[in-house]
């Protein structure tokens, strides 16, 4: 699985990015799943292998409209793209960015 493939490349400080815009009625609730799942990671995981959430409205930043203004809402860990609104998926499912997050301890 190309999702597990991506999480043997992290680095150290782990950072969740879902790329958005104000207009996006899909971004909602993979920005829910994404703030759910960071914060029950960090909080289960006391170490230091903590994980970041950020966001980022793709209007803001040309290079990122360019790239995902047909595509939004697109979800990154440490620059790799594992989810976005185009894969064949129609939603980001909690359990899968779980399993990618929990596989960071490894």
């Amino acid at each position: 699985n190309n999702m597990i493939k991506i999480t043997k490349y992290l680095l150290k400080e782990n950072i969740l990015t879902l790329f958005t815009s104000p207009s996006c009625t899909l971004c909602e609730p993979v920005k829910f799943i994404c703030e759910k799942v960071v914060k029950d990671f960090n909080k289960k995981n006391r170490s230091e292998n903590k994980i970041k959430f950020e966001q980022i409205n793709i209007f803001e930043v040309e290079k990122w409209k360019q790239e995902y203004e047909y595509r939004i809402p697109v979800v990154h860990i440490n620059n790799k793209e594992i989810w976005s609104a185009s894969f064949n998926e129609n939603k980001l499912e909690e359990v899968k960015l779980k399993a990618i997050i929990e596989s960071l301890e490894s």
